[in-house]
């Protein structure tokens, strides 16, 4: 309704109004109950709709007439990629505090805070959302094929794929379904089709070894549309 939520200024009236004061209204009414709060934008048709479009609705940025393909930002696409690569889920929400190598950069208030700034980040001397850019760009899609600090998430000793190296030596083509499926799970919070397991099965045995397959799958689904767009 108001975007970046943060600058609530007449240079920035909000999209709908009248909606805004309803949600206002509501939220005082619940005794500032957040949970409601949610619950009453959640379960609404409005937040419901599908990001496909129609002749009618192509074009619209600002009324809610569909769901708009947005870029995961940048604090939230690196905290879904350390979920995703992650052992178990103690590790990944600690996992900022125990990335080792590369990654532990984006923790250091370095100015350019290199890790983060390639997906959008403003500097943190920015004081307006307004400075930050969730648009797609060819530096964040770099960034995920090629970085190294995206490569020691996927690696690191404590990770999902080194803990399981061993069983990835000797795992057969059942085996192999059941970390193609856990991949995507981890991933994209779905069971791949049958057809992207199949493609994924092949992948992997056309590789050096499951394990180095697998990875490659992982980092694949990590550059998906699916996984960097909120959708």
């Amino acid at each position: 309704i108001v975007d970046p939520p943060d600058d609530l200024s007449l240079a920035n009236p909000p999209s709908n109004q009248p909606l805004l004061d309803y949600l206002t209204s509501e939220f005082i009414a619940s005794g500032y109950d957040m949970a409601a709060l949610h619950r009453t934008i959640l379960t609404s048709r409005t937040y419901q709709r599908s990001w496909r479009t129609n002749a009618t609705n192509q074009d619209d940025a600002r009324n809610f007439s569909h769901a708009r393909l947005r870029r995961i930002p940048a604090e939230a696409l690196y905290d879904a990629i350390a979920t995703a690569t992650a052992a178990n889920q103690d590790e990944s929400l600690s996992a900022r505090n125990r990335m080792t190598g590369p990654a532990a950069g984006m923790l250091r208030s370095d100015g350019r805070n290199r890790l983060l700034a390639p997906l959008g980040k403003p500097d943190r001397d920015a004081v307006c959302e307004r400075q930050r850019s969730n648009e797609p760009n060819l530096s964040q899609a770099l960034f995920l094929q090629n970085d190294p600090a995206v490569y020691a998430m996927i690696d690191r000793d404590d990770g999902w794929l080194a803990v399981n190296k061993t069983a990835l030596l000797a795992a057969d083509d059942r085996a192999v379904n059941k970390y193609v499926d856990e991949a995507y799970l981890r991933a994209l919070g779905r069971f791949p089709a049958e057809d992207e397991r199949a493609a994924c099965r092949d992948f992997v045995a056309q590789s050096e070894n499951p394990g180095h397959g697998l990875r490659g799958v992982l980092w694949a689904l990590l550059n998906s549309k699916e996984f960097c767009l909120n959708h």
